[in-house]
């Protein structure tokens, strides 16, 4: 089986039920189809290959929706693109993948080097070809599938790496079809999923599109989404599903009069991608009701190695938690002697299962020393409860070090966060001649509020005692932040490492 099958066999059993929506625009299942195969089809004509490896570039939109669903028709390689990426990271990428195509948003096009590869426009410019007029010229075409063995490369995505060589991870027609199964089965999808993409699709918001689809569910897409644009569609669409990065998540949360907004349809609001901290989470579950939900993985080990749905929610304890193994991970806690530890001690998080990536591109010596006798080693810090729970308590590099005692930074930011003046917290350690390192914070404040560090200070030492308590906390106007949002804690440590 092959992730375009889900699609298949959605149409057939909702032929005429909406799978897409762009503002006023629609595409039933059936149309979605069959323009996905009409442009694989044209792609494989335009390359000269049956399996072309496909860039894409885009920002949200019908269109690019019926790209992707073209490059799974196919059975291509999908290469996602960020267009929050900087121009010379792109270049990167691209110079590492070689597409033999770009799907490329006529905005971005203006100083793009496709060197001398074929470009197809998502959107009608000029006389430029576009998905659009592909897909009318190739109307009624089929692709020839070529794939036959599920184990076979599907996509490059990358992660990580601002400077150098970017890191490329090689996922297999495996990994997305267990990707979805778990997703659809993880949240029990149903057939009414109206769910709205408030992130690229290219990233992490896809990964949910095609289980959606899978169960008859539609997609919504929304004009350049912002917090109070976001928080309009939820109400206007009545929107079961939505998921998003924790930064987004606290911007809507902030959106005014947004208590007064109608999310009563509203089923699944997932966060991941970062840790959240459980104030913030508390928070959301009395804005948003019972509906706050979470998943961990990394582009390595997929997107839902683990799941914490709604229900599992039974005391406070467990918003810390980012929940349990979904059915076809298997997550371990290991000891850097390889060791699998038992419950209540924490360790390294390591992951293997068919959401587990093939390599990294061009990368052998990475790709060994991340996969080791099949687990994906993750760098993530972590330990399961007594009830399975699994709790992540930060990343190997982070851990702070202080007069020899371990302090995990989440611990700590949970803590911060619990002040009614904190937006969001970020901690690190600093050498110090005395501690080997010191704990110290930079914060954000909530609009409008005001606070002092030296009370801050003092509120985490009355809840955490002396060692976790930070020896400075710096108020910043914002944290630096990556292009899909997520803090950059190295980034604040070496801007405070400098100053010291």
């Amino acid at each position: 089986m092959f992730p375009v099958d889900l699609l298949v066999k959605a149409a057939r059993a909702w032929p005429a039920s909406i799978a897409i929506q762009d503002g006023q625009r629609t595409l039933t299942f059936t149309q979605l189809l069959a323009q996905a195969n009409a442009l694989a089809a044209a792609i494989q004509q335009i390359t000269g290959l049956r399996r072309p490896r496909v860039a894409v570039l885009s920002p949200n939109s019908l269109e690019m929706a019926i790209g992707i669903m073209a490059i799974h028709a196919g059975g291509f390689w999908l290469i996602p693109l960020n267009p929050r990426d900087a121009a010379a990271e792109v270049e990167r990428q691209v110079e590492l993948a070689k597409p033999d195509l770009f799907i490329l948003d006529p905005a971005l096009a203006e100083g793009f080097k496709a060197g001398g590869v074929p470009v197809v426009h998502s959107r009608q410019h000029g006389d430029a070809t576009s998905i659009e007029s592909l897909v009318r010229l190739h109307e009624g075409h089929t692709p020839v599938f070529a794939c036959t063995d599920p184990s076979e490369p599907n996509a490059i995505k990358f992660t990580g790496g601002s400077s150098g060589k970017p890191k490329a991870v090689v996922q297999s027609f495996r990994t997305v079809n267990a990707v979805a199964t778990t997703v659809a089965t993880a949240f029990d999808l149903k057939s009414d999923e109206v769910y709205l993409l408030t992130a690229p699709m290219t990233h992490g918001a896809g990964a949910f599109m095609l289980p959606v689809l899978s169960r008859g569910g539609r997609c919504v897409i929304i004009d350049r989404p912002r917090p109070q644009s976001i928080a309009d569609a939820l109400a206007h669409h009545k929107a079961t599903m939505t998921w998003m990065p924790p930064t987004l998540l606290y911007m809507l949360m902030d959106v005014p009069g947004i208590e007064a907004q109608d999310f009563s349809a509203l089923r699944h609001l997932i966060w991941s991608g970062a840790a959240a901290t459980p104030e913030k989470f508390r928070q959301a579950r009395k804005l948003f009701g019972n509906v706050v939900e979470s998943a961990y993985g990394q582009a390595e080990a997929s997107s839902v190695a683990t799941v914490l749905r709604a229900h599992d929610i039974v005391d406070d304890e467990v918003l810390a938690s980012v929940g349990k193994p979904t059915l076809l991970a298997h997550v371990e806690i290991m000891a850097p002697d390889g060791r699998i530890l038992p419950v209540g001690e924490a360790g390294e998080i390591v992951i293997r299962g068919d959401i587990r990536m093939i390599e990294y591109l061009e990368m052998p010596e990475v790709t060994a020393k991340t996969i080791i006798d099949g687990w994906v080693h993750t760098g993530d810090i972590g330990q399961f409860d007594a009830r399975g729970y699994l709790f992540i308590k930060g990343r190997l590099r982070d851990v702070v070090i202080t007069g020899g005692f371990n302090v995990y930074p989440l611990d700590v930011e949970d803590v911060l966060c619990r002040n009614a003046a904190v937006q969001e917290a970020v901690v690190f350690g600093l050498p110090d001649d005395k501690w080997g390192e010191r704990v110290e914070a930079a914060i954000t404040l909530r609009p409008g509020a005001d606070a002092d560090p030296e009370e801050l200070i003092e509120f985490v030492r009355q809840a955490l005692g002396p060692v976790k308590t930070p020896k400075a906390i710096h108020i910043l106007g914002d944290l630096p932040r990556s292009v899909v949002g997520k803090v950059q804690r190295r980034e604040v440590r070496e801007q405070f490492l400098a100053k010291a």
